[in-house]
């Protein structure tokens, strides 16, 4: 299977800080198979 568009999604987390959304989105699949993650807090 091949695309010459980028396949992208989102998902919301609850975290108590910064650090541990970023220890949480550290295992998900993308982020283990060197992908791009992006982190963006929300009030």
């Amino acid at each position: 299977m091949s695309s010459d568009l980028p396949i992208a999604g989102f998902a919301v987390i609850e975290a108590a800080d910064l650090g541990d959304a970023i220890d949480k989105i550290s295992h998900v699949p993308c982020a283990v198979a060197h992908g791009v993650v992006e982190v963006w807090p929300l009030k």
